[in-house]
Protein backbone atom coordinates (compact mmCIF):
# COMPACT_ATOMS: atom_id res chain seq x y z
CA UNK A 1 0.00 0.00 0.00
CA UNK A 2 1.32 3.47 -0.77
CA UNK A 3 1.25 6.59 1.36
CA UNK A 4 -1.80 7.97 -0.43
CA UNK A 5 -3.85 4.96 0.66
CA UNK A 6 -3.41 5.47 4.39
CA UNK A 7 -4.15 9.18 4.01
CA UNK A 8 -7.33 8.40 2.10
CA UNK A 9 -8.36 5.90 4.76
CA UNK A 10 -7.67 8.43 7.52
CA UNK A 11 -9.68 11.17 5.82
CA UNK A 12 -12.60 8.91 4.96
CA UNK A 13 -12.98 7.28 8.36
CA UNK A 14 -12.07 10.16 10.66
CA UNK A 15 -14.13 12.54 8.52
CA UNK A 16 -17.13 10.23 8.87
CA UNK A 17 -16.72 10.08 12.65
CA UNK A 18 -16.35 13.79 13.37
CA UNK A 19 -17.91 15.40 10.28
CA UNK A 20 -14.72 17.16 9.18
CA UNK A 21 -14.87 18.42 5.61
CA UNK A 22 -12.21 17.25 3.11
CA UNK A 23 -11.67 20.96 2.31
CA UNK A 24 -10.14 21.73 5.71
CA UNK A 25 -6.64 21.03 4.41
CA UNK A 26 -4.59 22.25 7.35
CA UNK A 27 -6.71 20.29 9.86
CA UNK A 28 -5.97 17.16 7.87
CA UNK A 29 -2.27 17.96 7.65
CA UNK A 30 -2.13 18.17 11.45
CA UNK A 31 -3.99 14.86 11.84
CA UNK A 32 -1.79 13.13 9.25
CA UNK A 33 1.39 14.36 10.93
CA UNK A 34 0.15 13.16 14.33
CA UNK A 35 -0.74 9.73 12.96
CA UNK A 36 2.59 9.41 11.12
CA UNK A 37 4.47 10.18 14.34
CA UNK A 38 2.44 7.61 16.28
CA UNK A 39 2.85 4.93 13.59
CA UNK A 40 6.50 5.64 12.75
CA UNK A 41 7.82 2.43 14.32
CA UNK A 42 5.62 0.24 12.08
CA UNK A 43 6.31 -0.54 8.41
CA UNK A 44 4.43 1.92 6.25
CA UNK A 45 2.63 -0.85 4.40
CA UNK A 46 0.82 -1.54 7.69
CA UNK A 47 -0.38 2.05 8.10
CA UNK A 48 -3.75 1.62 6.33
CA UNK A 49 -4.52 -1.26 8.71
CA UNK A 50 -3.37 0.80 11.72
CA UNK A 51 -5.59 3.70 10.63
CA UNK A 52 -8.59 1.40 10.37
CA UNK A 53 -7.89 -0.19 13.75
CA UNK A 54 -7.36 3.14 15.49
CA UNK A 55 -10.53 4.67 14.09
CA UNK A 56 -12.57 1.65 15.12
CA UNK A 57 -11.77 2.31 18.79
CA UNK A 58 -14.35 3.91 21.12
CA UNK A 59 -14.20 7.66 21.69
CA UNK A 60 -12.78 7.30 25.18
CA UNK A 61 -9.62 5.67 23.79
CA UNK A 62 -6.77 8.09 24.67
CA UNK A 63 -4.88 7.60 21.38
CA UNK A 64 -7.99 8.25 19.30
CA UNK A 65 -8.81 11.32 21.39
CA UNK A 66 -5.29 12.65 20.83
CA UNK A 67 -5.68 12.18 17.07
CA UNK A 68 -9.05 13.94 17.09
CA UNK A 69 -7.53 16.82 19.08
CA UNK A 70 -5.00 17.36 16.28
CA UNK A 71 -7.77 17.48 13.68
CA UNK A 72 -9.96 19.98 15.53
CA UNK A 73 -9.65 23.75 15.69
CA UNK A 74 -9.53 25.24 19.18
CA UNK A 75 -8.96 28.84 18.21
CA UNK A 76 -11.26 30.96 20.33
CA UNK A 77 -11.31 34.13 22.38
CA UNK A 78 -13.61 35.90 24.78
CA UNK A 79 -16.38 38.17 23.51
CA UNK A 80 -15.89 37.11 19.91
CA UNK A 81 -18.19 39.12 17.61
CA UNK A 82 -19.15 41.59 20.38
CA UNK A 83 -21.99 43.08 18.33
CA UNK A 84 -23.67 39.71 18.09
CA UNK A 85 -23.24 39.02 21.80
CA UNK A 86 -24.73 42.40 22.69
CA UNK A 87 -27.73 41.62 20.49
CA UNK A 88 -28.07 38.22 22.17
CA UNK A 89 -27.93 39.89 25.59
CA UNK A 90 -30.73 42.28 24.60
CA UNK A 91 -32.81 39.32 23.42
CA UNK A 92 -32.02 37.45 26.68
CA UNK A 93 -33.48 40.30 28.75
CA UNK A 94 -36.76 40.08 26.87
CA UNK A 95 -36.78 36.30 26.91
CA UNK A 96 -36.20 36.12 30.67
CA UNK A 97 -38.96 38.62 31.33
CA UNK A 98 -41.32 36.46 29.26
CA UNK A 99 -40.53 33.00 30.67
CA UNK A 100 -39.59 34.00 34.26
CA UNK A 101 -37.09 31.20 34.81
CA UNK A 102 -33.34 30.83 34.25
CA UNK A 103 -32.39 30.76 30.58
CA UNK A 104 -31.10 27.45 29.23
CA UNK A 105 -28.20 27.95 26.84
CA UNK A 106 -25.94 25.52 25.00
CA UNK A 107 -22.59 26.53 23.48
CA UNK A 108 -21.69 23.82 20.94
CA UNK A 109 -18.08 23.47 19.81
CA UNK A 110 -16.95 25.68 22.68
CA UNK A 111 -13.23 24.71 22.57
CA UNK A 112 -11.56 26.04 25.74
CA UNK A 113 -14.74 27.68 26.98
CA UNK A 114 -14.37 31.30 25.92
CA UNK A 115 -17.88 31.52 24.47
CA UNK A 116 -19.91 30.00 27.34
CA UNK A 117 -17.86 31.94 29.88
CA UNK A 118 -18.42 35.16 27.91
CA UNK A 119 -22.15 34.45 28.07
CA UNK A 120 -21.92 33.75 31.80
CA UNK A 121 -20.07 37.03 32.42
CA UNK A 122 -22.51 39.16 30.41
CA UNK A 123 -25.61 37.53 31.86
CA UNK A 124 -24.33 37.64 35.43
CA UNK A 125 -23.46 41.33 35.07
CA UNK A 126 -26.97 41.98 33.69
CA UNK A 127 -28.64 40.04 36.51
CA UNK A 128 -30.11 37.40 34.18
CA UNK A 129 -29.99 33.86 35.64
CA UNK A 130 -28.98 31.09 33.24
CA UNK A 131 -27.93 27.45 33.03
CA UNK A 132 -25.13 27.14 30.49
CA UNK A 133 -23.68 24.01 28.93
CA UNK A 134 -20.47 23.98 26.87
CA UNK A 135 -19.57 20.99 24.71
CA UNK A 136 -16.64 20.08 22.50
CA UNK A 137 -14.98 17.06 20.95
CA UNK A 138 -11.48 17.88 22.21
CA UNK A 139 -10.70 16.65 25.71
CA UNK A 140 -7.54 18.81 26.05
CA UNK A 141 -9.64 21.89 25.24
CA UNK A 142 -12.33 20.88 27.72
CA UNK A 143 -9.70 20.38 30.42
CA UNK A 144 -8.72 24.05 30.08
CA UNK A 145 -12.38 25.06 30.13
CA UNK A 146 -13.15 23.10 33.29
CA UNK A 147 -10.10 24.57 35.03
CA UNK A 148 -11.08 28.10 34.03
CA UNK A 149 -7.79 28.69 32.25
CA UNK A 150 -5.09 29.69 32.00
CA UNK A 151 -5.89 31.90 29.00
CA UNK A 152 -3.31 34.06 27.17
CA UNK A 153 -4.05 37.73 27.70
CA UNK A 154 -4.67 38.37 24.01
CA UNK A 155 -7.60 35.93 24.18
CA UNK A 156 -9.44 38.27 26.58
CA UNK A 157 -8.55 41.55 24.86
CA UNK A 158 -12.09 42.06 23.46
CA UNK A 159 -13.76 41.67 26.86
CA UNK A 160 -15.23 44.94 28.19
CA UNK A 161 -13.00 46.37 30.91
CA UNK A 162 -15.64 46.03 33.62
CA UNK A 163 -16.02 42.31 32.90
CA UNK A 164 -12.27 41.83 32.99
CA UNK A 165 -12.03 43.52 36.38
CA UNK A 166 -14.90 41.53 37.82
CA UNK A 167 -14.26 38.03 36.49
CA UNK A 168 -10.56 37.61 35.62
CA UNK A 169 -7.70 36.78 37.97
CA UNK A 170 -4.06 37.39 36.89
CA UNK A 171 -1.98 34.22 36.61
CA UNK A 172 1.58 35.10 35.59
CA UNK A 173 1.56 36.14 31.93
CA UNK A 174 -1.96 34.70 31.56
CA UNK A 175 -5.32 35.02 33.30
CA UNK A 176 -7.77 32.64 34.96
CA UNK A 177 -11.46 32.91 35.67
CA UNK A 178 -12.81 33.73 39.08
CA UNK A 179 -13.88 30.43 40.71
CA UNK A 180 -17.43 31.71 41.28
CA UNK A 181 -17.88 32.24 37.53
CA UNK A 182 -16.32 28.90 36.66
CA UNK A 183 -19.02 27.14 38.68
CA UNK A 184 -21.80 28.67 36.53
CA UNK A 185 -20.93 26.67 33.38
CA UNK A 186 -21.00 22.88 32.94
CA UNK A 187 -18.83 21.17 30.31
CA UNK A 188 -19.01 17.79 28.68
CA UNK A 189 -17.56 15.94 25.73
CA UNK A 190 -19.83 15.75 22.68
CA UNK A 191 -19.47 14.85 19.01
CA UNK A 192 -21.83 17.05 16.98
CA UNK A 193 -21.51 14.79 13.95
CA UNK A 194 -22.50 11.53 15.65
CA UNK A 195 -23.81 11.88 19.21
CA UNK A 196 -27.45 12.56 20.14
CA UNK A 197 -27.87 16.23 20.94
CA UNK A 198 -28.14 17.25 24.60
CA UNK A 199 -31.84 17.53 25.38
CA UNK A 200 -33.80 19.40 28.01
CA UNK A 201 -37.54 19.10 28.80
CA UNK A 202 -39.09 22.00 26.94
CA UNK A 203 -36.00 22.62 24.83
CA UNK A 204 -33.09 25.08 24.82
CA UNK A 205 -33.73 28.82 24.85
CA UNK A 206 -30.66 29.37 22.68
CA UNK A 207 -28.06 27.17 21.03
CA UNK A 208 -24.83 28.85 19.95
CA UNK A 209 -22.84 27.07 17.25
CA UNK A 210 -20.70 29.86 15.84
CA UNK A 211 -18.11 29.29 13.14
CA UNK A 212 -18.18 25.52 13.65
CA UNK A 213 -20.08 24.38 10.58
CA UNK A 214 -17.43 25.67 8.15
CA UNK A 215 -15.34 22.66 9.22
CA UNK A 216 -18.15 20.21 8.35
CA UNK A 217 -19.26 18.94 5.00
CA UNK A 218 -22.22 20.99 3.74
CA UNK A 219 -24.59 18.03 4.12
CA UNK A 220 -23.42 17.35 7.69
CA UNK A 221 -23.70 21.03 8.63
CA UNK A 222 -27.24 21.35 7.34
CA UNK A 223 -28.35 18.10 8.98
CA UNK A 224 -26.87 19.15 12.33
CA UNK A 225 -28.44 22.61 12.11
CA UNK A 226 -31.83 21.00 11.53
CA UNK A 227 -31.36 18.75 14.59
CA UNK A 228 -30.42 21.78 16.65
CA UNK A 229 -33.53 23.64 15.59
CA UNK A 230 -35.61 20.65 16.67
CA UNK A 231 -33.98 20.86 20.14
CA UNK A 232 -35.04 24.49 20.69
CA UNK A 233 -37.89 25.65 22.88
CA UNK A 234 -40.67 27.58 21.09
CA UNK A 235 -39.28 31.03 20.41
CA UNK A 236 -35.73 29.81 20.91
CA UNK A 237 -32.75 30.91 18.84
CA UNK A 238 -30.06 29.03 16.94
CA UNK A 239 -27.14 31.45 16.84
CA UNK A 240 -24.57 30.94 14.07
CA UNK A 241 -21.39 32.78 13.17
CA UNK A 242 -20.36 35.01 10.31
CA UNK A 243 -18.10 32.32 8.82
CA UNK A 244 -21.03 29.91 8.48
CA UNK A 245 -22.23 31.98 5.54
CA UNK A 246 -19.65 30.28 3.35
CA UNK A 247 -21.78 27.12 3.29
CA UNK A 248 -25.05 29.00 2.82
CA UNK A 249 -26.17 29.10 6.47
CA UNK A 250 -27.00 32.79 6.60
CA UNK A 251 -28.10 34.74 9.66
CA UNK A 252 -31.38 36.61 9.74
CA UNK A 253 -33.19 39.14 12.02
CA UNK A 254 -34.71 39.78 14.50
CA UNK A 255 -31.93 39.05 17.01
CA UNK A 256 -29.67 41.85 15.82
CA UNK A 257 -27.54 43.17 13.02
CA UNK A 258 -25.78 40.46 10.98
CA UNK A 259 -24.33 38.15 12.04
CA UNK A 260 -27.45 37.39 14.05
CA UNK A 261 -29.41 34.16 14.40
CA UNK A 262 -32.00 31.85 12.98
CA UNK A 263 -35.45 32.24 14.49
CA UNK A 264 -37.70 29.20 13.88
CA UNK A 265 -41.37 29.99 13.49
CA UNK A 266 -43.25 29.78 16.79
CA UNK A 267 -44.18 26.19 17.53
CA UNK A 268 -42.39 24.88 14.40
CA UNK A 269 -39.17 23.44 15.73
CA UNK A 270 -37.19 21.97 12.90
CA UNK A 271 -38.56 24.35 10.25
CA UNK A 272 -36.38 24.47 7.10
CA UNK A 273 -33.44 26.83 7.17
CA UNK A 274 -34.00 30.00 5.14
CA UNK A 275 -32.42 29.94 1.70
CA UNK A 276 -29.55 32.36 1.12
CA UNK A 277 -30.38 35.53 -0.82
CA UNK A 278 -30.02 35.14 -4.56
CA UNK A 279 -28.55 38.57 -5.19
CA UNK A 280 -25.69 40.41 -3.54
CA UNK A 281 -26.48 43.88 -2.20
CA UNK A 282 -22.92 45.19 -2.44
CA UNK A 283 -20.13 45.13 -4.98
CA UNK A 284 -16.51 44.10 -4.58
CA UNK A 285 -15.50 47.74 -4.99
CA UNK A 286 -17.97 48.79 -2.27
CA UNK A 287 -16.24 46.43 0.16
CA UNK A 288 -12.79 47.62 -0.91
CA UNK A 289 -13.79 51.24 -0.34
CA UNK A 290 -15.17 50.39 3.10
CA UNK A 291 -11.92 48.63 4.04
CA UNK A 292 -9.81 51.56 2.85
CA UNK A 293 -11.99 53.91 4.89
CA UNK A 294 -11.63 51.73 7.99
CA UNK A 295 -15.39 51.04 8.05
CA UNK A 296 -15.14 47.41 9.15
CA UNK A 297 -18.85 47.05 9.90
CA UNK A 298 -19.81 48.11 6.38
CA UNK A 299 -17.05 45.95 4.90
CA UNK A 300 -18.22 42.92 6.88
CA UNK A 301 -21.85 43.32 5.86
CA UNK A 302 -20.85 43.89 2.25
CA UNK A 303 -18.59 40.82 2.15
CA UNK A 304 -21.34 38.69 3.70
CA UNK A 305 -23.78 39.92 1.05
CA UNK A 306 -21.32 39.04 -1.70
CA UNK A 307 -20.92 35.50 -0.36
CA UNK A 308 -24.68 35.08 -0.07
CA UNK A 309 -25.02 35.59 -3.83
CA UNK A 310 -25.60 32.72 -6.21
CA UNK A 311 -22.05 32.67 -7.58
CA UNK A 312 -19.61 34.67 -5.40
CA UNK A 313 -16.69 36.23 -7.25
CA UNK A 314 -13.20 34.98 -6.25
CA UNK A 315 -12.41 38.36 -4.70
CA UNK A 316 -15.49 38.06 -2.47
CA UNK A 317 -13.81 35.17 -0.64
CA UNK A 318 -10.60 37.16 -0.39
CA UNK A 319 -12.29 40.28 0.97
CA UNK A 320 -14.23 38.16 3.47
CA UNK A 321 -10.89 36.81 4.67
CA UNK A 322 -9.46 40.31 5.02
CA UNK A 323 -12.44 41.28 7.18
CA UNK A 324 -12.01 38.15 9.31
CA UNK A 325 -8.34 39.05 9.75
CA UNK A 326 -9.20 42.59 10.82
CA UNK A 327 -11.79 41.20 13.25
CA UNK A 328 -9.19 38.79 14.73
CA UNK A 329 -11.05 35.72 13.43
CA UNK A 330 -7.86 34.08 12.27
CA UNK A 331 -9.05 30.53 11.57
CA UNK A 332 -11.90 31.99 9.53
CA UNK A 333 -9.42 34.19 7.67
CA UNK A 334 -7.30 31.16 6.79
CA UNK A 335 -10.35 29.20 5.64
CA UNK A 336 -11.34 32.15 3.43
CA UNK A 337 -7.84 32.27 1.95
CA UNK A 338 -8.14 28.60 0.99
CA UNK A 339 -11.54 29.18 -0.63
CA UNK A 340 -10.26 32.29 -2.43
CA UNK A 341 -7.32 30.34 -3.81
CA UNK A 342 -9.56 27.57 -5.13
CA UNK A 343 -11.91 30.13 -6.65
CA UNK A 344 -9.06 31.80 -8.56
CA UNK A 345 -8.42 34.99 -6.58
CA UNK A 346 -5.07 36.73 -6.99
CA UNK A 347 -2.33 34.38 -5.79
CA UNK A 348 -0.27 37.12 -4.11
CA UNK A 349 -3.10 38.27 -1.86
CA UNK A 350 -4.18 34.69 -1.16
CA UNK A 351 -0.70 33.75 0.04
CA UNK A 352 -0.28 36.96 2.04
CA UNK A 353 -3.67 36.57 3.73
CA UNK A 354 -2.91 32.93 4.54
CA UNK A 355 0.49 33.90 5.94
CA UNK A 356 -0.94 36.62 8.19
CA UNK A 357 -3.59 34.24 9.52
CA UNK A 358 -1.04 31.47 10.09
CA UNK A 359 1.18 33.86 12.05
CA UNK A 360 -1.63 34.62 14.46
CA UNK A 361 -2.58 30.96 14.72
CA UNK A 362 1.00 30.33 15.89
CA UNK A 363 1.93 28.22 12.89
CA UNK A 364 5.22 29.84 11.85
CA UNK A 365 6.26 27.17 9.35
CA UNK A 366 3.06 27.65 7.35
CA UNK A 367 3.48 31.42 7.52
CA UNK A 368 7.05 31.18 6.22
CA UNK A 369 6.05 28.96 3.29
CA UNK A 370 3.25 31.30 2.28
CA UNK A 371 5.45 34.38 2.59
CA UNK A 372 8.09 32.72 0.45
CA UNK A 373 5.48 32.06 -2.24
CA UNK A 374 4.19 35.63 -2.01
CA UNK A 375 7.68 37.08 -2.50
CA UNK A 376 8.23 34.76 -5.46
CA UNK A 377 5.04 36.07 -7.08
CA UNK A 378 5.98 39.74 -6.51
CA UNK A 379 9.75 39.92 -5.93
CA UNK A 380 9.77 43.72 -5.61
CA UNK A 381 7.14 43.83 -2.82
CA UNK A 382 9.03 44.68 0.37
CA UNK A 383 6.15 44.25 2.86
CA UNK A 384 5.97 40.42 2.65
CA UNK A 385 9.79 40.25 2.54
CA UNK A 386 9.98 42.23 5.76
CA UNK A 387 7.42 39.94 7.38
CA UNK A 388 9.43 36.91 6.25
CA UNK A 389 12.67 38.38 7.60
CA UNK A 390 11.09 39.06 10.99
CA UNK A 391 9.67 35.53 11.08
CA UNK A 392 13.10 34.05 10.24
CA UNK A 393 14.67 36.17 12.97
CA UNK A 394 12.18 34.89 15.56
CA UNK A 395 13.01 31.34 14.51
CA UNK A 396 16.71 31.98 15.16
CA UNK A 397 17.64 31.71 11.47
CA UNK A 398 19.78 34.81 11.56
CA UNK A 399 21.73 34.51 8.31
CA UNK A 400 18.65 34.00 6.10
CA UNK A 401 16.93 36.81 8.03
CA UNK A 402 19.87 39.11 7.38
CA UNK A 403 19.91 38.25 3.66
CA UNK A 404 16.18 38.97 3.35
CA UNK A 405 16.55 42.26 5.19
CA UNK A 406 19.30 43.25 2.77
CA UNK A 407 16.82 42.72 -0.07
CA UNK A 408 14.23 44.82 1.78
CA UNK A 409 16.84 47.56 2.29
CA UNK A 410 17.63 47.60 -1.42
CA UNK A 411 13.94 47.84 -2.32
CA UNK A 412 13.46 50.69 0.16
CA UNK A 413 16.44 52.49 -1.37
CA UNK A 414 14.73 52.18 -4.74
CA UNK A 415 11.48 53.60 -3.33
CA UNK A 416 9.61 50.40 -4.17
CA UNK A 417 5.92 49.97 -3.34
CA UNK A 418 5.33 47.83 -0.23
CA UNK A 419 3.05 45.46 -2.13
CA UNK A 420 4.40 46.08 -5.66
CA UNK A 421 0.93 47.01 -6.84
CA UNK A 422 -2.66 46.75 -5.70
CA UNK A 423 -3.38 44.57 -2.67
CA UNK A 424 -6.52 44.25 -0.57
CA UNK A 425 -4.30 43.52 2.44
CA UNK A 426 -2.85 47.04 2.35
CA UNK A 427 -6.14 48.40 3.71
CA UNK A 428 -5.99 46.41 6.94
CA UNK A 429 -4.76 48.62 9.73
CA UNK A 430 -1.57 47.43 11.39
CA UNK A 431 -0.66 44.95 8.66
CA UNK A 432 1.82 47.15 6.82
CA UNK A 433 4.47 49.71 7.73
CA UNK A 434 4.89 53.12 6.24
CA UNK A 435 8.12 53.83 4.40
CA UNK A 436 9.91 55.77 7.15
CA UNK A 437 9.02 53.26 9.87
CA UNK A 438 10.16 50.35 7.70
CA UNK A 439 13.44 52.06 6.87
CA UNK A 440 14.21 52.69 10.53
CA UNK A 441 13.20 49.17 11.57
CA UNK A 442 15.33 47.49 8.89
CA UNK A 443 18.36 49.62 9.75
CA UNK A 444 18.05 48.81 13.46
CA UNK A 445 17.66 45.05 12.95
CA UNK A 446 20.47 44.87 10.39
CA UNK A 447 22.79 46.54 12.88
CA UNK A 448 21.75 44.02 15.56
CA UNK A 449 22.17 41.07 13.21
CA UNK A 450 25.51 42.38 12.02
CA UNK A 451 26.77 42.28 15.59
CA UNK A 452 25.53 38.69 15.96
CA UNK A 453 26.69 37.32 12.60
CA UNK A 454 29.89 39.28 12.23
CA UNK A 455 28.60 41.00 9.08
CA UNK A 456 28.02 44.61 10.15
CA UNK A 457 25.98 46.50 7.60
CA UNK A 458 24.42 49.89 7.22
CA UNK A 459 21.33 51.02 5.39
CA UNK A 460 21.41 54.22 3.37
CA UNK A 461 18.42 56.49 3.21
CA UNK A 462 16.74 57.11 -0.13
CA UNK A 463 18.04 60.09 -2.03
Amino acid sequence: MNAATWRDTLRDRLGARIGLSPERAWCWRRAEAAFATWAASAPQQRWPQLVAELLARPYDDPTLRALIAHATVNETWFYRDPQQLEALLAWARVRHAEIRRPLRLWSAGCATGAEPYSLAMALTAAGIPARILGTDLSEPALAVARDGGPYPRHRVALLPAELQRRFLVPSGVAVRLHPALRDTVAFRSHNLAADPLPQLPGGWDAILCRNVFIYFTVAQARATAQRMQAALAPGGRLVLGAADRVIGLVSTPPLGRPPAAYAPAEGRAGAPLPAPPRRATASVEDVRRALRAGALGAAEHGAAALLAGADPAPDAWLLSGVVHLARHRFADAEASAERAGRAGAGAFDVELLGAMAAERLDRPHVALRRLERATAIRPSAWAPRLRRALRLRRAGRLLPAEAELQRVAALLDEGADPFAGASDLSAVEGHHLDFEAATQLVATILDELGDLTGNPTTLGRPS
